[in-house]
Formats: C-alpha cells, structure tokens, sequence
C-alpha cells in the first residue's frame, strides 16, 4: 500500500554490514562522534584500536569508550591509566561494572597502591565499590585489605 514506507526494520542487516555503514558514514563526516561510538561499540573487545582512538578523540566520556579503552589499557598492563578511566566511569556514570572491576582490584596485591591516588575523591567513587567489595567467609563484615 505504501512503497515508500519500509515494512521491516533494518536491523535484519549483519553485524559486518552495520560496521561497513558505520566506515562509510565516518568517511563522509569524519567528525560524527555517534558514529565513531557506534563503531566501537559494533565491534568485540580485541578489535581495531584506530576506531577506540577515533572515537576516544571525538567522545572521550562517552560510557562505552570510556569502558573499552579502561579494558585496553588493564589488559596491556597500564594499569594506572586503567584505574583513572574507571573511576571516571564510576564518577561521572555510576557505571556499576567499573565498581566492581574497582573492588576486585583493591583486593589484589598492589591494588590499594593504584587506588591510592584517588582516595582523595573517595566519596564520589567508595559508596559505589563497597556494596561489590568480598565479604570473609562466616562474616557479614567489609574486608578491605
């Protein structure tokens, strides 16, 4: 009845055709920042770092690109860098995957010196990592360390 209207939603399109649109729409406007985290957020963790930066460049507090480059720089070793950028996720996003990625760490060996830094800001980010903190075994009590 009506051509000119769609009868199915687009979404049937494959993941590699959504990110080939995506290519082709940063083509066109290099500085489109949805784009650019659309892109990131299309693809698995392992993939293409020009696009993490592209789209850390054009939308640094954007969640998802904070989350993905927090994950790049722990699993590259950089872990300070890694910590900043989850805190800013837990900070600015109350990102409750960053709390717990946080609460992990602080019981690691070395984890409380990489937090360290930040204890100065700790009632913007400790509420939020307390509820994910481990409980001992038989207690109901935080262990912190």
């Amino acid at each position: 009845d009506t051509p000119y209207l769609p009868l199915c939603d687009a979404a049937a399109d494959t993941a590699q055709e959504r990110q080939h649109a995506l290519g082709e729409r940063i083509a066109r406007n290099p500085g489109d920042s949805w784009a650019w985290v659309r892109l990131v957020s299309a693809q698995d963790a392992a993939a293409d770092t020009p696009v993490l930066q592209g789209a850390a460049v054009l939308a640094p507090h954007h969640a998802n690109v904070l989350k993905r480059r927090a994950g790049e720089a722990l699993q590259e070793g950089r872990l300070e860098e890694g910590v900043d950028l989850l805190m800013q996720l837990i900070r600015h996003r109350g990102n409750a995957e960053a709390a717990q990625g946080i609460a992990r760490l602080a019981t690691t060996p070395g984890g409380m010196d990489l937090l360290r830094p930040h204890l100065p800001q700790a009632r913007r980010w400790l509420p939020a990592t307390l509820p994910s903190m481990p409980t001992r075994r038989g207690s109901r009590r935080m262990w912190l360390g």
